[in-house]
């Protein structure tokens, strides 16, 4: 199993913490700027509902945690595999695994498997490195706790 799902759901929920903390401190950064040294927390609230409407492709927070299909068609992905062999691997046709990774890809707000997976491995989902394995290995490694 390439993750447990209390360990994704601790990443999520970190993931979740790390964007609140950078939203509230980018707002008060730029009142701040805008010569409010003191904001309410109403116009700390508004300034972080704008940031987040004006920059959605750079937000950190994803609309639902992946599954473990996903997870691993992403990680086969990432070592290589085509959609053929990923196809084999999960004994399912080539259209179902275009739409696990296109499901995945929307999830993570990415437009191609390689942003996707450069995504998921900033995000903890993915090891950082392969440990070397072998290549008919059917279950993906262990993630490694990966701070944000």
């Amino acid at each position: 199993m390439a993750i447990s799902r209390l360990a994704r759901d601790e990443a999520w929920y970190k993931l979740i913490s790390l964007e609140e903390q950078y939203y509230k401190a980018m707002a008060i950064f730029c009142l701040s700027e805008e010569g409010i040294s003191s904001p309410n927390k109403h116009e700390i609230n508004e300034k972080i509902s704008y940031l987040s409407h004006i920059s959605p492709k750079k937000t950190a927070l994803i609309s639902k945690p992946l599954t473990l299909r996903e997870l691993e068609c992403i990680y086969y992905a990432s070592c290589g595999k085509e959609v053929k062999e990923i196809a084999l691997l999960f004994k399912r046709t080539e259209s179902s695994v275009i739409k696990i990774r296109a499901s995945a890809c929307h999830k993570l707000r990415c437009e191609n498997i390689p942003e996707a997976i450069f995504v998921a491995t900033q995000l903890g989902y993915l090891p950082l490195k392969n440990k070397h394995r072998s290549v008919k290995s059917k279950e993906p490694e262990e993630v490694e706790n990966v701070t944000i």
